[in-house]
């Protein structure tokens, strides 16, 4: 019987590629089973909502499971090198999801374990509508708050004045304010009876009001309003009511 050396030499070559090709997928599958990470599928093509193209500003990613990819921008309709990368093994046979935000493309893929990149560059998507955007808050403007009210001391100077007699030697000075307010006493020099009184009531519902001044308990002739943070100067204190004092008598020898 002849033998035919060329077709042995096909049968031959044939037996070695399908060897060849036998131990290159079990070196992929002792690589995923040593646990290295999975080769990317990379998508690129056009996006868009019943045939008019997508218009700029917004977004593509890809969803394995729970996975989650990078965004790329969609330009002139069209999306690029979305890379959809997986972290294990784990998601293989998992199926791709494409979406525009929170809105799902009509198409999807199956990611599955490859020795290389898988390239998929003409890969258009379709979406149903555009993204509904997120409403903008109303702001709320802050509750003014009111401006505190301060009453202010208002102060007086001047001369105490009794009619038909001296200061006093006991001259207690104060100032009031209806009832509701009464200085502390004054300064006050008795010999040229000169004074010095300040009024602090620190109550800003007293502003307006009248300023009665008191000599040991006896209105003056004089009054005021009191003002926020008033310095009067020069103001005269009348006194016409000021009892005499009763003469100390003198002793016998």
């Amino acid at each position: 019987m002849q033998r035919h050396p060329v077709r042995q030499k096909v049968i031959f070559t044939a037996f070695a590629a399908l060897a060849a090709l036998m131990a290159f997928l079990a070196s992929i599958e002792q690589s995923s089973a040593q646990g290295l990470p999975p080769m990317p599928f990379i998508y690129s093509g056009s996006a868009t909502i019943d045939g008019t193209p997508v218009p700029d500003g917004y977004t593509v990613h890809a969803q394995v499971g729970e996975y989650t990819s990078m965004p790329v921008a969609i330009t002139d309709g069209r999306y690029a090198l979305l890379s959809v990368t997986p972290s294990d093994s784990s998601f293989s046979g998992t199926e791709i999801s494409f979406f525009m935000a929170d809105v799902p493309a009509n198409e999807k893929d199956v990611f599955v374990l490859a020795g290389t990149p898988v390239m998929n560059l003409n890969f258009d998507l379709t979406f149903p509508n555009l993204p509904v955007p997120t409403p903008t808050p109303t702001p709320i403007p802050p509750t003014p708050t009111e401006t505190p009210r301060v009453a202010l001391p208002a102060a007086y100077s001047g001369t105490i004045i009794v009619a038909g007699m001296p200061v006093p030697e006991n001259a207690t000075l104060v100032a009031r304010i209806g009832g509701d307010y009464e200085s502390l006493p004054a300064v006050v020099d008795r010999t040229t009876g000169a004074y010095n009184l300040v009024i602090a009531p620190n109550e800003f519902n007293l502003l307006g009001r009248t300023v009665t001044f008191f000599l040991n308990g006896v209105a003056s002739e004089m009054i005021d309003t009191y003002r926020n943070g008033a310095f009067v100067g020069n103001f005269p204190l009348i006194f016409t009511d000021l009892p005499t004092p009763t003469p100390t008598a003198t002793p016998m020898p």
